[in-house]
């Protein structure tokens, strides 16, 4: 699958019928629903993120991003026993949906500085693991400057551009490990657990539906509206 182009897998994904070797699905285990199988993917990136991050009971997170991808890691991070999560986005519409969604705090990226925001939240301190997911150069450039001495950035999202100014000066200062995420491995199976035994709770995170025969007025209406959606299911 990783030599398939995006837009292969969305012409697989969202045809009438797919035959995938059996070794490669998972059953969804019994009061896990449709709609939360459909978000087993997304939850992947999310608990690849938390793997990668090694993250432990009691630490603290900041998430650059809270869209459609941000919110996974913060609801894995909660099932890892994240003490604080703090979103970080420039639309407000979704940092009220992290928010409902039980973050400890939300910070306008648009409107004051976010080292300061986050300082601020944890007493000066900065935070034990930060993601950024994204996708802006903007967004991954600020994030060595919210990690505390000895923490761990974890780049999620795919930047619009190849390369841009990071400031190395801080990681090496701040002895900070810099990891990447390139989708997720062996982690279906701990998600759907999650599922299962209600340790991780997805609902409101889908914020709009669309009928299998509109994919394409789906795709545009989420590319067209991005500080209103979250989630957009097809089924």
């Amino acid at each position: 699958m990783g030599s398939v182009s995006s837009v292969g897998v969305v012409a697989i994904t969202f045809a009438e019928y797919v035959s995938i070797d059996g070794s490669m699905l998972h059953r969804l285990p019994d009061g896990v629903s449709l709609e939360e199988g459909a978000l087993v993917e997304p939850l992947s990136v999310g608990m690849q993120a938390c793997n990668r991050a090694g993250l432990k009971p009691g630490s603290s997170v900041a998430i650059v991003g809270s869209g459609p991808i941000g919110f996974f890691p913060m609801l894995v991070a909660r099932s890892f026993g994240a003490s604080k999560v703090y979103m970080i986005d420039v639309f407000d519409s979704r940092l009220e949906k992290a928010k409902e969604l039980g973050c400890d705090g939300i910070i306008h990226a648009g409107k004051n500085s976010t080292t300061e925001q986050i300082a601020s939240l944890t007493h000066g301190r900065c935070v034990d693991v930060v993601f950024d997911t994204s996708g802006s150069s903007k967004g991954a450039s600020s994030t060595p400057f919210l990690a505390k001495r000895g923490g761990v950035i974890v780049l999620v999202g795919w930047p619009e551009v190849p390369s841009f100014p990071f400031s190395m000066e801080t990681v090496i200062e701040k002895e900070l490990d810099v990891r990447g995420v390139n989708r997720y491995c062996n982690t279906f199976g701990p998600v759907l657990s999650l599922l299962a035994s209600k340790t991780l709770s997805v609902e409101g995170i889908i914020s709009h539906r669309f009928p299998f025969d509109q994919v394409v007025e789906a795709f545009t209406f989420a590319s067209e509206h991005r500080g209103d959606v979250n989630k957009v299911v097809i089924g």
